[in-house]
């Protein structure tokens, strides 16, 4: 049976967002984690950590100038004080959150960055992530996106992303695998994917297709994925990482036979 997070940047969004984390563990959840927390106080984080004994799966690198959400100062070259700074950041957040996984999804570079020059920036810092979280015992993730949700996205396929990863070549670099990224970039047979490249997957990640709503509200079989990855033995964390279609206990249904 799936280990199973709640991303609380777009679940529990009821509460404050530190105080999500007790939502989560009342709902059943074990593990947690948060596309952006930059703006969330990382004493108050810890704290509430700390309460509740979940375990932290993910917190991604803020992407933009000056831990923003915007382009991606890791795909484009002249910026290396600014992707220090986030990495930097990232970093604090880790040894006081300790989480799993640290991820680079794979986002647009600045204008005028061509996808090969943006894939070979975003490899190096991936190797100096590598270095700078496995000091501290954390697995570096690149996340592949899809285009149609992130536009000019530097890395849309596991395929892709593992080139990247090669390119990186360092032993604390894997995949972050999105079922809501890859179910469009590499078709329904998400589990066979999985499969070929589960040497190299940290982490996956899920929500419906085509409206990243939760599991039921759109096209994939999460049962019979979910039941693919503990025949092939996967036994790492899925996180829903959805946008809840009401309020998030009500969409929570499909959770009742993983609790």
């Amino acid at each position: 049976m799936p280990k199973m997070a709640a991303n609380l940047s777009l679940m529990f969004t009821e509460h404050e967002p530190a105080a999500r984390l007790q939502a989560a563990k009342d709902a059943g959840f074990e593990g947690v984690e948060y596309q952006f927390l930059y703006d969330i106080p990382v004493d108050d984080l810890a704290r509430e950590m700390d309460k509740t004994g979940l375990t932290m799966t993910v917190i991604n690198i803020a992407p933009g100038l000056g831990l923003t959400m915007g382009e991606s100062v890791v795909a484009t070259p002249g910026f290396h004080d600014e992707a220090m700074h986030n990495l930097n950041a990232g970093l604090e957040y880790a040894k006081a959150l300790k989480p799993l996984f640290f991820v680079l999804p794979a986002m647009s570079p600045m204008d005028g960055v061509a996808n090969s020059v943006a894939r070979w920036t975003l490899a190096q810092y991936l190797r100096t992530a590598g270095d700078m979280f496995g000091d501290i015992g954390v697995k570096v993730l690149v996340e592949p996106l899809n285009p149609g949700a992130r536009p000019n996205a530097v890395v849309t396929t596991t395929a892709e992303a593992l080139e990247v990863v090669a390119e990186a070549n360092h032993p604390n670099v894997a995949v972050e695998f999105d079922t809501f990224h890859l179910y469009v970039t590499e078709g329904a047979d998400m589990a066979g994917s999985v499969k070929k490249n589960l040497d190299h997957i940290g982490h996956i990640q899920f929500a419906d297709v085509p409206g990243r709503g939760e599991p039921g509200s759109g096209s994939v079989d999460f049962p019979a994925f979910f039941k693919a990855l503990d025949e092939m033995g996967y036994d790492g964390w899925t996180a829903a990482e959805y946008i809840p279609t009401g309020p998030t206990l009500e969409t929570l249904g499909w959770f009742n036979a993983y609790k």
